[in-house]
């Protein structure tokens, strides 16, 4: 065999081992690539449901916090209206018409009050309850009349042991534990 024939052989076998370790080398490289776009696509679809799962728990996590401020809201206003509610009981005791304002108070007064208090009223009521009308609604009874600022309408019954606060707002007040559920209903409505 001439050396021709002999270097031809080994370039044909160089030529042909290059070639099936180049073609092995690109199967490899073709599955090597196939298993990371597959490990890819894997962790992509993970990654988007995380990100779904994290969108939907975020979402439902502000309409629960929307929820709770929209009924923190509602329960201010039904507070507020329920408030206002007392409020105006309150001034529309202050505001009867004066005879009926009289009789009430005056009832009260009847119901309360002991020998010798003072009867203390609201500057406010100062010229509609007056020491005349005291005389005739506390026959017998010597009491006194006084004007004071502390509050806006009633009386209050003063003697040297004990002061009973008759004032509108402590009627008000009174009432309320056993009203407010009912005042609190008729703002649902």
């Amino acid at each position: 065999m001439s050396k021709e024939v002999i270097l031809q052989n080994i370039l044909a076998t160089a030529k042909a081992t290059a070639e099936k370790i180049v073609s092995e080398a690109e199967q490899n490289c073709d599955g090597q690539i196939a298993l990371a776009e597959k490990a890819a696509a894997e962790r992509l679809a993970a990654a988007q449901e995380e990100a779904r799962e994290k969108a939907e728990l975020n979402a439902a996590r502000k309409r629960k916090i929307a929820e709770l401020d929209a009924k923190k809201l509602t329960l201010g206003a039904r507070r507020a209206t329920i408030e206002r509610a007392y409020a105006l009981a309150a001034e529309k005791l202050t505001a009867l018409p004066d005879d009926e304002y009289r009789k009430f108070i005056g009832g009260l007064i009847v119901k309360y009050a002991e020998p010798n208090d003072t009867v203390l009223v609201s500057k406010r009521d100062e010229k509609r309850l007056t020491a005349d009308w005291l005389s005739k609604i506390g026959k017998g009874l010597k009491l006194s009349l006084a004007v004071s600022k502390e509050f806006t309408g009633g009386v209050i019954l003063r003697n040297a042991f004990c002061d009973k606060n008759l004032t509108v707002e402590m009627l008000v007040a009174e009432v309320r534990p056993v009203t407010e559920a009912q005042v609190a209903a008729l703002t649902e409505a």
